[in-house]
């Protein structure tokens, strides 16, 4: 099973990706609750910006939003395949999944993308061809 988990995680970002729309035309998902989302995954059909964990400019204050909502869809993604694997789970074990799932395998994810993108150790790669640097407070200090 181990095998499976890994290797569904690591190609999920591959083939989620369903809109050429930008992310800020899709997000915030004008969705209330996680629960709404899990009972009806059909409302995120075309909210999936593609992932690309590049290196190819700063990311700017603004765009971080979005990257955390990309970043929620591929959890909730990978939950839905999980459950799948596992022959069906709850929407309260969903949702719990989601909410304790979902920062882990943001900071996963961005790390070990990072470890296979990027030469600079003083970067942080996120999944919109964008990145942050080390000293984040001082690159944004706008916010």
């Amino acid at each position: 099973m181990r095998p499976r988990l890994l290797t569904a995680i690591i190609i999920l970002d591959a083939y989620v990706g369903d809109t050429n729309m930008d992310a800020s035309q899709l997000y915030p998902l004008g969705l209330n609750t996680i629960r709404e989302i899990i009972d009806d995954p059909s409302t995120l059909k075309g909210k999936r910006s593609e992932m690309r964990y590049e290196p190819f400019r700063m990311a700017k204050n603004n765009e971080l939003s979005s990257v955390a909502y990309r970043r929620l869809i591929a959890a909730i993604d990978w939950v839905e395949h999980l459950s799948a694997l596992m022959g069906g789970l709850s929407v309260e074990d969903k949702i719990a999944l989601v909410k304790n799932a979902f920062a882990p395998l943001m900071v996963f994810k961005f790390a070990s993308r990072t470890a296979e993108v990027a030469k600079d150790e003083n970067i942080l790669c996120l999944c919109n061809f964008a990145y942050v640097p080390r000293n984040i407070s001082q690159a944004f200090s706008d916010s």
